[in-house]
């Protein structure tokens, strides 16, 4: 709010020494008007929540009181096209006005008007100090009048910025609901395609024990037919007299030789008979034969399984990487060591050959490789760990030696033929 001027409180006031007394009186009686309008449109003008029309009522009730003539005085504000004023405002001669202005353009003014003449003062009718007065509640409604202005802009953009939060919170509502919704959807194909691949596991698991049970037959029937009758041969010319040219013999060892070999790549007898760790010494005492590679099978660590399928997995995942070794690494020796602690049966497979740079084990190769391992120890709840380097590669089989699977299943079992 504007300063009051100040004028209006440094009224000469008439020596009383003149004798002058009602003059005195009369004066001071116009300056507590004045002062008692100031105050009381002061204290209007702190109520920001009244309506401005209200306001402007209410300033228009002090004035005609407040001027040396109230009872022939009216008054009228003028503001942004509206036009407040007293009962018998009408045109006259005798005006007082001032005008005012907000700081968003708009105009404004208090009139005051005598209805009949009066003796002359300062202003024409109209004293120096009603001047003042009149100035001062032009700048009051100006400075409220503004300010009420940019209080109702900024209730405005507060509803506006309420209205656009509650719009886009509800557009966020909804999003999140298609969101959640999209999210159970998916998770729902999620869950069917694990079901899926789960299924799928199964089906592999079991075509690969139903393809093992085919191999044991063949290894079987050979080794029951061809082998017996290709060792039976082999007596009947060591003891046939005149005895057979000797390259007959060494043909006929070749060709046992060789169907033990195919006996054994078919299906592992020892696998079954005498378990998984003789079938590993075998399988090492094979590939020294055949590869002339140095296998070693460390000390006479147990690997602590019961379960013939998860075995014949890891039977065959170290059958693999034997392969794998004697193919690619160009390794002189390589070491197996079983071990079994805290439930789980590990495989370690060491070579000393040139190494590779691992990579994720994330997509299938051929045959029974690296990602086939993967996949079917992680039916069973294992995984495999590679390491390779300049000075050769490990790789580690893990699979839990007892209990349950990590699907929750028991183990499965594989039926003997």
């Amino acid at each position: 709010m504007r300063k009051v001027d100040d004028r209006i409180f440094n009224t000469r006031i008439p020596d009383s020494s003149s004798g002058n007394k009602a003059e005195i009186l009369h004066l001071l009686r116009e300056r507590v008007k004045e002062l008692t309008a100031l105050h009381s449109a002061a204290r209007i003008l702190q109520d920001d929540e009244k309506p401005l029309p209200a306001v402007f009522r209410q300033i228009l009730d002090l004035l005609p009181p407040a001027w040396q003539y109230p009872e022939i005085t009216a008054a009228r504000i003028r503001f942004g096209g509206a036009v407040y004023f007293t009962a018998g405002f009408r045109r006259s001669p005798w005006s007082q006005k001032a005008a005012f202005r907000t700081g968003d353009g708009k105009k404004g003014d208090i009139e005051i008007r005598y209805l009949h003449e009066t003796r002359a003062e300062a202003e024409g009718p109209f004293l120096s100090e009603e001047r003042y007065l009149i100035n001062s509640l032009a700048e009051m409604l100006g400075s409220y009048a503004e300010r009420k202005a940019a209080r109702g802009a900024l209730l405005r953009a507060r509803d506006e910025l309420e209205l656009r939060v509650l719009k886009r919170t509800a557009e966020l509502e909804r999003l999140n609901r298609t969101l959640l919704a999209e999210i159970a959807e998916r998770k729902k194909k999620e869950r069917k395609i694990r079901a899926y691949q789960e299924k799928l596991r199964r089906m592999t698991a079991e075509l690969a024990l139903a393809e093992e049970r085919e191999r044991r037959d063949l290894a079987a029937e050979l080794h029951e037919r061809l082998g017996h009758n290709l060792a039976l041969v082999k007596m009947k010319l060591a003891t046939a007299a005149p005895k057979p040219p000797g390259d007959w013999l060494a043909h006929l060892e070749e060709a046992i030789k060789a169907t033990r070999n195919l006996i054994f790549e078919l299906g592992s007898p020892v696998l079954y008979e005498l378990g998984f760790e003789a079938a590993v010494e075998s399988l090492a005492e094979q590939f020294r034969e055949k590869h002339g590679i140095e296998v070693i099978v460390d000390g006479c660590g147990r690997i602590g399984i019961a379960d013939d399928s998860m075995k014949l997995l890891l039977f065959k995942a170290v059958r693999e990487l034997l392969h794998n070794a004697a193919k690619h690494s160009g390794a002189a020796e390589i070491r197996i060591t079983l071990s079994h602690r805290a439930g789980v049966g590990a495989v370690r497979v060491a070579d000393n050959g040139c190494g590779f740079k691992p990579r994720p084990v994330s997509s299938a190769g051929g045959g029974f490789g690296l990602f086939s391992i993967k996949e079917r120890l992680g039916r069973f709840g294992g995984h495999i760990r590679i390491t390779s380097g300049k000075k050769g590669t490990v790789v580690t089989l893990e699979v839990p030696a007892k209990g349950k699977n990590k699907n929750g299943n028991k183990n499965p079992a594989v039926r003997r033929p």
